[in-house]
């Protein structure tokens, strides 16, 4: 009888622990801090490796010190458009806080981003592309979001974080 009890729990404990090992290694590409790219896939980011850009629009938008100017990290467009930052809205993207100015088609780094207000740090928002009508100017009737060939909206979640890099360098 004690074997058999013995052997039950070793099961129990055996499936438990490879139950605990995948849950904490699996990935879900939408709650992760990473590129965003024009086909929605996201990779973690940690460092510049591994970083991977599929199709031609990208941003990848690092933790940011509070401030009323962030930084793009880093953005590649295939045509001009703008860096727009969102609030969080229960975990979605929601009012516009803050727009870059245009920028061309082609890979930037560190882009500037005015924001409306100053954040406090533990904040959630959205990086998300824009595309420019054709005049120049921002304009958040005009200028929509860039959906990818997924027909996912281009964009990602960062937080402001007082211990952020100042400007971290991150290349494809």
């Amino acid at each position: 009888m004690n074997k058999t009890v013995i052997s039950i729990l070793v099961i129990v404990f055996a499936v438990a622990a490879v139950y605990f090992i995948f849950w904490n290694n699996s990935a879900d590409p939408s709650s992760s801090d990473g590129l965003e790219s024009d086909d929605g896939a996201a990779a973690t980011d940690g460092s510049s490796s591994g970083l991977v850009r599929v199709g031609g629009n990208a941003v990848y938008m690092a933790d940011q010190r509070p401030g009323v100017t962030l930084k793009a990290t880093l953005v590649h467009l295939e045509k001009p458009g703008y860096v727009v930052i969102h609030e969080n809205l229960d975990g979605a993207a929601g009012d516009i806080v803050g727009h870059s100015d245009i920028i061309a088609a082609g890979e930037h780094n560190n882009i500037p981003v005015t924001m409306t207000k100053e954040f406090i740090p533990g904040t959630l928002l959205f990086a998300m592309l824009h595309t420019d009508d054709g005049d120049g100017e921002w304009q958040s009737a005009r200028d929509i979001a860039l959906a990818g060939t997924s027909g996912n909206i281009i964009m990602m979640r960062f937080m402001i974080d007082i211990n952020a890099p100042e400007n971290p360098v991150v290349n494809f």
